[in-house]
């Protein structure tokens, strides 16, 4: 008889499958079924936890900004498409874990932009308009423009109600004001002719100012407002402000300017400056560099550790960037919790992005960072500590069996 041409470890098994022997098939079964589940648990687990998503306007209306307060419990919305009125209060009452929304009364004022300080808010309005929100009632501020005529209020940044930043204008024009206790300074206009200014941020004590918005010279009728545009706001509230050029590049705008904790980063980097092209960090030294990994983005937050979270499309994948490996990590996300985020805020220790859902209205997808390492919420570290117990358990009864025979042959 001819020798097989077949290996011999192939022919083993083959033996083996063909013997009788008590539960043979059970223990094959059961080997079987635990790889299957082995893969299915992989599979789960490459799924980011603590992720969920829940809808938050009516059918048709969008959301054009969010500001939550320091406590994190209360929200002003501002909303576009509206039937009824354009600011909305949300406010998440932690007894019953119920939410309520409400509209904000703004009497006269048409809202545009708002900004959160300790207290309550800031709202901007049409006209020049300036107003206060203390989430129960609303109350016009008082200005001064001296001989300026009061343009729309594009965006207002501030750290308490009665003084802060604003930008004004309409169409391509646009311009930086301070306002103190009721005097608006004169406006300063951009740095390069053809950039429009559209967003201001200020730190949380105030000491850095940074303005964005997009070059009219890049824009096209396909892509829309196009350019990098990062400005540095330098003065004195109430006096007229002088803006500095720190970046002006061809790409996507600048949709996120997130400033960064000194006690974080290595007190290297003030601010994530995040665009539809790239991600940028603005370094203490008031230079310009790229974060490596990340590219574009429609949305960007940073959390309470300092991680930054960038959203892109219909965020079926996140992206963060830590500042202790400093590499990025994408995250895939639960296919029922995605939204076409369009911005993302901090909100305590959770990261919350807007857009909208898989049922076609806007929505938030709500992350909690700290679940990943939580045993208890994430199939990747409970199967790591599975791992564990049962490598524990092996090393066990091998060490007995061990010590039961010795150095005798088996």
């Amino acid at each position: 008889m001819a020798d097989s041409l077949a290996p011999a470890w192939l022919i083993r098994i083959g033996e083996y499958l063909q013997e009788e022997s008590e539960n043979q098939w059970f223990w094959f079964s059961t080997f079987v079924v635990t790889l299957l589940v082995g893969a299915l648990w992989i599979q789960a687990s490459l799924v980011l936890p603590g992720v969920s998503s829940v809808g938050v306007l009516d059918e048709g209306e969008i959301i054009e900004a969010v500001e939550w307060n320091a406590d994190g419990n209360s929200a002003l919305i501002l909303v576009g498409r509206a039937d009824e009125a354009p600011l909305r209060l949300f406010e998440d009452s932690t007894a019953g874990n119920r939410a309520t929304f409400s509209a904000a009364e703004t009497t006269n004022l048409t809202a545009t932009s708002m900004c959160a300080y300790s207290d309550g808010w800031l709202v901007g309005g049409k006209d020049g308009l300036v107003g206060k929100h203390d989430g129960f009632n609303f109350e016009l501020i008082a200005l001064d423009w001296g001989n300026q005529t009061p343009a729309d209020v594009i965006d207002i940044a501030c750290t308490d109600d009665s003084s802060g930043w604003l930008i004004t204008g309409s169409g391509r024009q646009s311009s930086v004001h301070t306002f103190y206790d009721g005097v608006v300074s004169e406006g300063t206009e951009p740095p390069t002719e053809s950039t429009v200014m559209t967003s201001v941020s200020q730190s949380s004590d105030g000491s850095l100012v940074i303005v964005s918005g997009y070059d009219t010279a890049l824009a096209t009728p396909t892509l829309g407002p196009q350019g990098e545009i990062v400005i540095r706001a330098v003065g004195v509230l109430g006096q007229q402000p002088n803006l500095v050029t720190l970046h002006h590049g061809a790409g996507g705008q600048i949709h996120t300017v997130a400033f960064v904790e000194s006690s974080t980063w290595g007190g290297e980097v003030d601010a994530l400056l995040a665009g539809g092209s790239s991600a940028l960090l603005l370094n203490s030294d008031s230079t310009i560099a790229d974060l490596p990994g990340v590219g574009g983005s429609t949305a960007a937050v940073i959390d309470s550790s300092g991680t930054f979270w960038f959203a892109s499309g219909e965020s079926n994948e996140l992206v963060s960037v830590s500042q202790r490996t400093r590499d990025a990590q994408t995250h895939t996300v639960a296919k029922s919790a995605i939204v076409d985020a369009e911005f993302g805020v901090a909100v305590g220790d959770e990261v919350v992005f807007y857009g909208t859902g898989v049922d076609g209205n806007i929505g938030a997808l709500q992350l909690d960072p700290s679940a990943s390492s939580d045993v208890g919420r994430s199939l990747a570290r409970m199967g790591d500590l599975i791992f564990l117990l049962i490598t524990i358990f092996a090393i066990a009864v091998i060490g007995h069996a061990v010590y039961v025979k010795g150095l005798t042959p088996w």
